[in-house]
């Protein structure tokens, strides 16, 4: 690509000092310790859990509210309670059951 004088756009390269930010080094590996998959696997697990036990308790709980706290008739909820709800116990079903499932076998 050229530009209207005839010369090349190019990129020149720059340097963390050009900003004025020090030059940093990576910090030294840590000796003796050895790197375990299954904490980092199992805090995961755990956060997803957590999550779709939130999300249960969402899908059920705001129809709930809706109908007890706003007056709201049952028959508006009903129809989206009845299309949400199966499909967010079955997901959590797999999840945990899974998650939990995992676990005994260790």
């Amino acid at each position: 690509m050229t530009t209207e004088a005839g010369k090349d756009n190019q990129i020149e390269a720059v340097e963390p000092e050009d900003f004025g930010l020090p030059e940093r080094e990576a910090p030294p590996p840590e000796v003796g310790k050895k790197f375990d998959p299954d904490e980092s696997r199992e805090k995961l697990r755990s956060k997803l859990a957590i999550g779709v036990l939130v999300l249960l308790v969402y899908v059920v709980g705001v129809p709930i509210w809706q109908v007890s706290v706003s007056g709201r008739p049952w028959k508006d909820v009903e129809g989206i309670m009845g299309a949400t709800f199966p499909g967010v116990v079955g997901i959590a079903g797999t999840i945990l059951g899974f998650y939990f499932g995992s676990k005994e076998s260790k």
